[in-house]
């Protein structure tokens, strides 16, 4: 894989240093990127600690830089690591695939109805205002709930949709029973469970051991 290197000539929409990269701590080329944050880094290894991030079903590209002592901690926008980074159309659909099957998986975030951007629900409301939406100006809100247009405007917690409920209390509700094969004379118990770490519901077929280990977070737990 060839280098990407900056070039003042061709590069002239990025701010340009000479000064040591924060980030790999390893300078290739001469010249590094000045990043949002004040750090400064090659693009190289701007792309690789921003993939590493995605292999870790991360959704933030946060600044690992150290100076002085202090952890930086800023977030960078993908459309900044997809300039500074110089990612080209192979590492562009890479990045993307990653970050959206990472978004999905993500039980803190909910896309917008309208948009179809990713919202976060930092104070666990129902009712939810779509921040990118207001960027564009249109005041659009939906219920975190069942993911449809809030309709209900006299209410922040009664979204107005007919058949709105919780998909995985449904699911819960609803499932069927099983007898755990090693554990004989327990009795029917449900097929789903919710992780008691990160509340992604997992399902057991009966077979094998009661321990049973959660596909999204890891966590092993019993059944």
């Amino acid at each position: 894989m060839c280098e990407k290197i900056y070039d003042p000539k061709i590069h002239r929409n990025i701010i340009l240093t000479v000064q040591s990269d924060e980030i790999a701590l390893l300078d290739i080329g001469y010249y590094r990127a000045v990043l949002s944050c004040g750090h400064f880094c090659d693009p190289n290894a701007l792309t690789e600690w921003c993939r590493t991030i995605l292999d870790e079903g991360g959704v933030k590209f946060i600044c690992p830089a150290i100076r002085n002592g202090i952890k930086c901690g800023k977030e960078w926008s993908y459309d900044e690591v997809r300039l500074l980074g110089l990612l080209n159309d192979t590492e562009k659909l890479e990045f993307e695939e990653k970050l959206n099957d990472n978004l999905a998986k993500n039980l803190s975030l909910k896309q917008c109805p309208n948009c179809d951007s990713y919202i976060e629900n930092q104070n666990g409301q129902l009712k939810i205002v779509c921040l990118w939406c207001e960027k564009n100006g249109l005041n659009f809100k939906f219920c975190w709930q069942c993911e449809n247009k809030w309709l209900n405007l006299s209410s922040d917690k009664n979204c107005g949709n007919f058949e709105c409920s919780n998909k995985d209390l449904e699911a819960l509700k609803n499932c069927k029973f099983i007898e755990l094969s090693s554990c004989k004379g327990l009795g029917l118990i449900p097929t789903l469970r919710a992780c008691p770490t990160c509340g992604k519901l997992v399902e057991h077929n009966g077979q094998g051991c009661k321990n049973i280990i959660c596909p999204e977070c890891r966590t092993e737990f019993c059944f």
